[in-house]
């Protein structure tokens, strides 16, 4: 066997180990009530969702044009924003940050407020939602 094959074995099986690692702590994780909710999980699902679809959404759109894209658009006044095709993909971090922050706040607030961790993870969905039709909205603009 030459060095490069015993490398290939050494990385795989050191990836092997963290991908059991990994999974063996999503299975503990899931087991706690916080997860076991069904409304915490179905809302979570669901804002995920939306959020990827965006992602998939904005890059089969992409165009390879150098030209500026209109990043904001209002009725009152127009375009007030150009700039790079890349910009776009702001709207769909900024909804998986938020969605990271309010998962990790509610999760706090699990066992002190309920109703709290509810509203949180509801207006989480809502922001995808709204951002969802902000980037179609903004996509369908430039086209």
């Amino acid at each position: 066997m030459s060095s490069k094959e015993n490398i290939f074995k050494v990385v795989f099986r050191r990836i092997a180990i963290f991908v059991r690692l990994l999974t063996s702590g999503f299975k503990v994780a899931l087991k706690k009530p916080y997860f076991q909710n069904s409304i915490i999980k179905s809302v979570s699902i669901l804002s995920i969702l939306i959020n990827f679809a965006l992602w998939f959404y904005l890059f089969a759109n992409k165009t390879g044009d150098s030209h500026p894209v209109i990043l904001h658009y209002n009725l009152l006044f127009g375009v007030d924003y150009l700039g790079a095709y890349h910009k776009i993909f702001f709207i769909p971090f900024v909804g998986l940050a938020l969605f990271l922050i309010n998962s990790v706040v509610s999760y706090w607030l699990y066992f002190r407020e309920r109703i709290a961790v509810y509203f949180l993870m509801i207006a989480v969905l809502e922001i995808q939602i709204f951002l969802f039709i902000a980037g179609v909205a903004i996509v369908r603009i430039n086209m």
